[in-house]
């Protein structure tokens, strides 16, 4: 149970610091962000109007990671959660997934990211990520390179 809770206030913050970088990158006039249901396949949906009132439809993923991209030059995307994001995307948005990053933000569009300029391989990490006790197991994983993103902002 204390693992449920540590993922649930986890996503509570995390998109709270996620509308706040929405707010700030297409204003709080032109913007609709709602939650989506726990243990969906994605965090949050939202639209966005332009000058010219078109709305434009979002489906989003948020990865909260404790490191700078001055450490690393692209970030990791299990296999798995790729097709969970890209099937649950509706026709009539695009999917987008945002790395939180304790000084920045990036936001990559998955609908549109070019595959070829992905690297692939398999990677070591948990099956639960907040328990102690979970093992360690080899997944595939996309490793999306920071120069792909549609968008970097700062996090504050």
């Amino acid at each position: 149970m204390l693992v449920n809770n540590r993922i649930s206030a986890q996503e509570d913050k995390d998109f709270q610091v996620a509308k706040k970088a929405l707010e700030r990158i297409f204003g709080k006039d032109r913007l609709k962000v709602a939650r989506e249901p726990e243990y969906s396949h994605t965090d949050l949906r939202f639209t966005a109007s332009t000058s010219n009132n078109v709305e434009k439809h979002y489906n989003v993923e948020l990865k909260e990671r404790n490191y700078s991209s001055e450490m690393f030059d692209e970030v990791p995307l299990k296999m798995s959660k790729y097709i969970d994001i890209i099937n649950n995307t509706r026709i009539d948005e695009e999917a987008f997934i945002m790395y939180l990053m304790p000084k920045e933000i990036w936001i990559f569009n998955l609908s549109k990211l070019d595959l070829n300029k992905v690297k692939y391989d398999n990677w070591e990490i948990k099956d639960v990520e907040y328990s102690n006790y979970s093992k360690y197991t080899r997944t595939p994983t996309m490793f999306i390179p920071l120069k792909l993103a549609v968008w970097n902002t700062i996090n504050s």
